[in-house]
């Protein structure tokens, strides 16, 4: 009896000094891990009068839509597109501001921090070609966008959506774009998105790397 009770003493404490077997290893995966790099971002605003067509400009670039009704954009616009550039992928940011004088300040709290802006006119409606130049002294009086690329672009789209005429007379725009040290190109957002394309490549090429 005793030498039954000691074998059944040796075995309790066997059990309880037996190490618990260890659980397998698994690393995290590189999609969750908090060290993982982040594309660098660019920021480009897109400024303009109201009319000058600057959401259907934007709109063929990052979605390649071509239903185009010019409704007036209220607010800000923010649209993402990724892109490469010299090689490595980049997170493009384009804020499609409105032109309307009452959001004036509004507009000129998104300066901060861009790297490059667009400034639209419609060659059908005169006015918005004033809107852009005043727009460009606007753009050359905030003191951070000294160095950044600016491209004047001629939108064209009214003129074979709508059957509109053009007013504002042919390589006027290129004028004054040379004289302001600017970038120019013509670009319709009907007729496809290449001339679009390529705009949006010339400034983001020469956006200075940081």
């Amino acid at each position: 009896m005793h030498s039954s009770f000691s074998t059944f003493l040796g075995k309790l404490r066997l059990r309880s000094t037996k190490t618990p077997p260890e659980k397998p290893h698994t690393s995290t995966p590189i999609s969750e891990s908090p060290f993982v790099a982040t594309k660098k971002t660019i920021k480009v605003l897109v400024l303009g009068d109201q009319h000058a067509g600057k959401s259907a400009f934007v709109s063929r670039y990052v979605d390649s839509d071509k239903t185009y009704s010019f409704v007036t954009t209220v607010g800000i616009d923010f649209k993402v597109k990724d892109v490469i550039i010299d090689g490595q992928e980049r997170k493009l940011q384009i804020w499609d501001t409105v032109g309307q004088e009452r959001y004036r300040t509004i507009t000129q709290t998104y300066y901060k921090g861009a790297e490059g802006i667009f400034i639209l006119y419609d060659v059908t409606n005169p006015q918005s070609f004033e809107a852009a130049k005043t727009q460009l002294n606007e753009v050359k009086k905030q003191k951070d966008l000294d160095n950044i690329p600016i491209m004047l672009i001629e939108e064209c789209s009214k003129l074979s959506v709508m059957g509109g005429t053009r007013l504002v007379p042919e390589g006027q725009g290129q004028a004054f774009a040379s004289e302001a040290g600017i970038k120019f190109s013509e670009c319709s957002s009907c007729s496809g998105s290449q001339t679009i394309t390529q705009a949006f490549e010339s400034l983001l090429n020469a956006v200075p790397a940081k």
